[in-house]
């Protein structure tokens, strides 16, 4: 009797882990699977493939990242994509990792900004600089948000830190040179604009024609 139970509890447990292996592997094909629909603009296909890899796999963060990205760019759930940004974050501590990446932080605060939820932006921008200080867009994003609420110097700073990075972005220049221009530094505000112009940004002639005299 004795060895009967013995042979059902191995049995039971080789049975566990095949369930566990496939259910791992599932979750890998639905992943994949997803990925190419994306590719293939079918988002609807995409969406319902990664929250199956999730069903079968709750601690894959690629499939949280994927869908959460696909509910921004393409889907327009901005709520949605929190969720799942919060969950990828929290999976990534969980699982060892000494931060969460920063990435993830920024794209977090696309979706809070897109929302008006300003703070909560400002706070993951704020994080993704601590975490990785040489990403450009992240100072670009925060410095806008100083602006629209009235701290210019600190955008200032913030694009400066930006253009620093990547001296390409006309958007960094126009907004510095809207910054600038607000602090009645008319001078600046028009060489930032003239910059902007050079780099593609057409409207910023319009701000050179009614200031730059």
């Amino acid at each position: 009797m004795k060895n009967i139970v013995i042979l059902f509890t191995l049995l039971f447990a080789c049975q566990t882990i095949s369930l566990g292996q496939t259910a791992k592997d599932k979750a890998h094909r639905y992943f994949s699977s997803g990925a190419v629909k994306e590719r293939n603009k079918d988002y609807t296909g995409a969406l319902q493939d990664y929250t199956m890899a999730i069903k079968f796999n709750a601690s894959l963060v690629d499939a949280y990242e994927f869908r959460a990205n696909l509910k921004k760019e393409y889907l327009k759930d901005y709520k949605g994509a929190i969720e799942d940004f919060t969950i990828a974050i929290e999976l990534m501590l969980k699982l060892g990792y000494t931060y969460a990446d920063f990435f993830f932080y920024f794209l977090r605060g696309e979706c809070k900004e897109q929302l008006k939820d300003y703070p909560g932006a400002m706070q993951d921008y704020s994080k993704s600089i601590k975490i990785h200080q040489k990403y450009p867009f992240s100072y670009f994003r925060r410095g806008v948000l100083k602006q629209h609420f009235g701290d210019y110097r600190g955008a200032i700073q913030d694009f400066d830190n930006s253009i620093e990075l990547y001296q390409d972005n006309a958007d960094v220049y126009f907004s510095r040179g809207n910054a600038k221009n607000s602090l009645k530094d008319t001078e600046g505000a028009c060489l930032d604009w003239s910059k902007a112009g050079e780099l593609g940004y057409i409207d910023a002639y319009k701000n050179i024609q009614e200031y730059c005299k």
